[in-house]
């Protein structure tokens, strides 16, 4: 296994067949360069700070495919993309889209956010 050979973790697809809560963190190499680590770290602080840690599993996947707009959080079930995370965004998203269940609309790609206006209507 190379320096960063991430083939061994589940791809995101795999994940979309669990029902369970999850924040699927993207540890391909340009999202790990970009800060994966920090978000993941803030990630497990949210979850036990919010007491959601034995709820909600926190699984580092292959690349997400959106490389330019790392890191990558997307929230399962659902499959909500979070890009160009950070640490003070990702405790955001717990407190919001996991522990409420209200998607954090201002973080979510435009399309995601037409959607989910479309579903209030």
């Amino acid at each position: 296994m190379g320096k960063h050979d991430t083939s061994d973790l589940p791809s995101l697809g795999d994940l979309h067949q669990e029902e369970q809560r999850c924040l699927a963190i993207c540890a391909g190499k340009k999202c790990a360069k970009a800060g994966s680590t920090m978000v993941l770290h803030a990630a497990q602080g949210a979850l036990q700070e919010a007491g959601l840690d034995a709820s909600t599993q926190i699984v580092l996947t292959q690349c997400q495919d959106q490389c330019e707009e790392g890191p990558v959080v997307t929230v399962l079930p659902g499959g909500y993309p979070y890009l160009n995370m950070r640490p003070d965004w990702v405790r955001q998203v717990v407190a919001s889209h996991i522990r409420d269940g209200v998607p954090v609309a201002d973080l979510l790609p435009r399309r995601w956010r037409r959607r989910l206006e479309r579903g209030k209507e």
